[in-house]
């Protein structure tokens, strides 16, 4: 039984595998006609959404059928986020749902944020104070995340969340103690001697044991005159794909000639940095960042700014602005070497690039009910923890994720950083 925690996610972080993947697409062109699911676009009159998808009518008591995951896999690649409404009852094992989100990432091999050897995971439990997160005994791939007290969850007797001093306070769920912080979900590092790639992940998912009660509504304040509404603990969406078609044609023309240059062990680096109110922007110079030891600083990653989705080909702005180190920007005839921005200047840059995406009519905060499930693809949408949970208030969660060991497709070839898996 769980114990005070009022709301428990089970994030889910897989890698794709472009093969197998055409392999479920082909067989939703011949089975989809049999599968019984209802599948509706989320447009809150409120807002300006193009992403989103509630569907209806699918329970994760037995596996899915070849035709229900492939209708899911298709439906994935045209809504990003998909909210599996009432899915996966409170009592339903963990593997039940971590079992969907692996076949939907064939191939994947390494757990991302493994305790037992993510050296970013190991430091935070080291370096950032007592509580936070834990491996589930009886699923070690699942972590254990959140706010507020653990008893015998399917083994697991422990306290989360609240006493670590890089969340702050005020109901902070996220590195800094702000409310909200951008992001896509991935190491963004090959640590040496792994033989994780450290890559993005590719789809994930999130799973609800236990919603607050009763629920209520809080606010975020990005700090520029914006305020985004939503419930207490629920996770925020919103599309990359939105990012880049919001840009001007100049801004396109650029984001398509940068790569990021993501730094090594970019999590320990900045994890003194704050965020800006809006989430999007990393704050804090050297004198906050971390030191990195000379066995660390191998393994960094360089990925384009703008992905192409593999499947619907839509162009999507993504780069992790917490762990970037730099951006370089190649001219546009290829002869001059590229432009060099260096950390607080490619900051700013993106942050000018980014804002306009997460305007609260375009941002989708998901408010967690017992027994959903949500999916969203991690190469097209961002996301975010709201928090906004009281002191006396619980929130807690797992996640299960795994790194990938492809490259992701860039405005025109794929980019792999010269990694292996």
């Amino acid at each position: 039984a769980l114990g005070s925690c009022s709301t428990v996610v089970q994030p889910i972080s897989c890698v794709h595998m472009p093969a197998p993947r055409q392999a479920l697409l082909a067989l939703a062109s011949a089975a989809v006609a049999s599968a019984r699911l209802a599948i509706e676009p989320i447009r809150p009159p409120d807002k300006r959404l193009s992403f989103g998808a509630v569907v209806r009518g699918l329970s994760l008591r037995a596996p899915l059928s070849e035709a229900e995951l492939a209708e899911l896999d298709t439906a994935l690649s045209e809504h990003g986020l998909l909210l599996l409404e009432s899915a996966a009852p409170p009592d339903l094992e963990p593997r039940a749902f971590s079992d969907l989100v692996r076949r939907l990432n064939p191939g994947a091999e390494t757990v991302w944020r493994d305790q037992r050897t993510n050296p970013w995971e190991r430091h935070k439990a080291e370096h950032l104070g007592p509580a936070g997160t834990f491996q589930l005994p009886t699923c070690p791939e699942v972590l254990v995340l959140g706010k507020g007290e653990y008893r015998d969850h399917f083994g697991l007797t422990c306290s989360l969340g609240g006493a670590r001093r890089a969340y702050g306070s005020n109901g902070s769920q996220v590195i800094g103690g702000g409310k909200l912080q951008w992001h896509i979900d991935g190491a963004f590092w090959k640590a040496p001697a792994s033989r994780a790639s450290g890559l993005p992940c590719g789809v994930v998912g999130m799973r609800c044991v236990e919603a607050p009660s009763p629920p209520r509504e809080c606010e975020a304040d990005y700090g520029d005159g914006a305020t985004l509404s939503c419930a207490a603990g629920s996770t925020a969406f919103c599309s990359g794909a939105v990012a880049f078609e919001l840009l001007t044609e100049q801004e396109q023309d650029t984001a398509l000639r940068t790569t990021v240059v993501y730094a090594a062990h970019p999590f320990k680096r900045f994890a003194g940095c704050g965020m800006t109110r809006d989430g999007l922007r990393c704050v804090g110079g050297v004198e906050v960042e971390c030191t990195i030891g000379d066995n660390e600083r191998s393994g960094q990653l360089r990925l384009p700014l703008v992905w192409r989705h593999p499947t619907s080909g839509r162009r999507a702005l993504m780069p992790h602005t917490r762990c970037l180190e730099a951006v370089e920007i190649a001219s546009s005839d290829g002869a001059a070497p590229p432009a060099v921005l260096g950390t607080e200047e490619a900051r700013s840059w993106l942050h000018a690039l980014t804002r306009r995406a997460v305007a609260p009519p375009l941002v989708l905060p998901l408010a967690w009910r017992a027994g959903d499930c949500a999916l969203w693809d991690n190469r097209a949408v961002w996301h975010s923890a709201t928090g906004g949970l009281a002191e006396q208030e619980s929130g807690g969660g797992c996640t299960w994720s795994l790194a990938s060991s492809r490259g992701h497709l860039g405005p025109s070839r794929v980019i792999s950083g010269h990694l292996d898996s």
